[in-house]
Parts: C-alpha cells; structure tokens; sequence
C-alpha cells in the first residue's frame, strides 16, 4: 500500500469538495421558503458542516444567510459578541445585496439593537433573511426577559427563516424546543428533524474521498471501503478517524483496535451518551444484548 499524505478531515466542521451526503436534507432546508426548522443531533455528527454548506448554497442564489454560533450565549453580552463576529463574517456578501453591515450603530453588548437596525436595512431592501444558529442550545442559559426580547427583535424582520442546530437532549427538564419556540417569532415555528449518520453510499463515497481530485485520494480497496463504513455506521467523524488510522497502519482490524483503546474515543462516547434521555439508553442496551426485535 502506498501512504499518501491524510485526506482525511477530523474533529473540523467541513463544505463543498469535502461535504459529503445530506442532499434530500439540504434540499428541504434550502427550498423550504417560509419554513424553520430545529436539527437535533450528537456530537461531530456533522450539524455545523451541514449549517455551513446550507450558508454556502443560499447565498449562491443571492438569499442573505447568516451563521451565527451562540454557544457563549451565558448572558446578553454573550449573545451580542457573537452576533458582532456573526455579522463581521458576512460583509462582502451583505454588501452585495447593498446592506453595509459595518456601519450599525448597536452596541455589540445589545444584540436586540443590532437586530433590529439590521433588520430594518434588510427590510428597507426587501430582502429575506436566513438565521444559522449553531449551538443553540446555549439559548436555555438566558433568562425568559432576554428570550422575550431576542424574540421581539427577531419579529421585526419581514421574512426570516431560522435553522437551530442543537444536541438532542432535554435541558434542566426543559424540552429545547420550546425554549427555541420561545426565541422565534410566531410566524417562524419550528419543525423538528434528526440528524443521523451517513447514508451508505455517502459513507463510502467518505472513506474513498470521491469528491477530491484522484491523486489526492487513497489507494484503497472495495473491501477495505466496505469494512471501515461497517465499522463506524456512517458516522462522519468516526468514518474519516478511521479511514486516517487505516491509511497510517494499513490494516482495519489494527485500526480499529487501536482506536478501541484511545481514551479520547471513549470520552467522546461518555459524553454523547450523556446526551440521550433513558429510554434512548434502554434502547442501546437492548441492541448491545441483540434484543432490539423486541423494542
């Protein structure tokens, strides 16, 4: 086997030649118009890249989008940071459309102001908005008034559309879709949607890289395609970690192994098992013993 430098991306948020599946999703998400939705999912099981490629689409037909992580949302301040980096990552593609983003005159610790001056500019140019949260469930840390008002600044836009991304689990007893509710306007209601694993052809297009240049993909045989997709079950993360373990020891079953054994492995799966309420836990534990024909 020849080694070739990794082409592999791992633990990173990932688009275009190295975004792979999701299609029928980003379908829905970018043709729903007037529809919000609420994507729930575990760790790197790929929500951020499927944000940054839905970005990527939408403004390539000229729909403003703006990404916005509001995972150091603990307070007001919080929010309007981010919401500042958010608008900052954006200028070039909010000038095109003739809203100079630069010039807002909100305080970066009073993201509500922001929000509404630039809804304003947009509304003035009569243009759709589309909000990408990430990491929303950062927003259950804010207090009922701060949700009140980031909801009251949202309902100034005329069309907003928003994508949360957000982990599955129940916060504080709270179910995190009616603390996202709380945070969107009425006429913007969220629909709910999973996100699972690679399909399987997705998976293995993974493993061989066929969305790369072929010299710039591994050397590997269908058989050894088949087994690493097998392995991980189509999770992104766990497919390209050990498709680039394979390619540094050239054995699967090493591999596999050897990433049995690392304990940051087994962190990353405490702390997605920390992220299912106890019924997805009895059901794990069903299929571990091979009864999942009774669930």
């Amino acid at each position: 086997m020849v080694v070739k430098r990794s082409p592999y991306v791992i633990g990173q948020w990932v688009r275009d030649e190295r975004f792979y599946g999701r299609c029928d999703l980003l379908d829905e998400l970018a043709e729903a118009r007037s529809g919000s939705f609420w994507l729930a999912g575990l760790r790197r099981i790929g929500k951020t890249s499927v944000l940054r490629q839905l970005e990527r689409r939408v403004t390539a037909t000229h729909e403003l989008a703006l990404y916005w992580d509001v995972e150091d949302a603990d307070d007001v301040a919080g929010l309007g940071y981010g919401l500042r980096d958010a608008l900052y990552e954006v200028e070039e593609s909010f000038a095109d459309a003739e809203i100079d983003v630069t010039t807002l005159n909100g305080k970066d610790d009073d993201p509500f102001g922001l929000l509404e001056e630039l809804a304003e500019r947009i509304n003035r140019r009569g243009r759709k908005m589309l909000f990408l949260w990430d990491e929303a469930e950062a927003l259950h840390r804010l207090d009922a008034m701060a949700r009140h008002w980031l909801r009251a600044a949202l309902e100034r836009f005329d069309a907003l559309r928003v994508i949360a991304v957000s982990a599955p689990r129940l916060v504080e007893g709270e179910d995190l879709f009616t603390v996202l509710d709380a945070a969107t306007p009425t006429a913007t209601r969220l629909e709910r949607r999973i996100l699972g694993p690679l399909t399987p052809d997705a998976a293995l297009a993974v493993v061989r890289q066929d969305q790369l240049p072929r010299a710039s993909r591994p050397v590997i045989d269908p058989a050894t395609t088949s087994a690493i997709a097998r392995h991980t079950g189509g999770h992104p993360y766990l497919t390209q970690l050990l498709a680039k373990r394979w390619l540094e020891c050239g054995d699967v079953d090493i591999a596999v192994r050897e990433l049995a054994a690392d304990r940051s492995l087994r962190f990353f799966f405490e702390v997605d098992m920390s992220l299912i309420d106890a019924a997805q836990h009895d059901t794990l534990r069903a299929v571990q013993r091979g009864d999942a024909k009774n669930l």
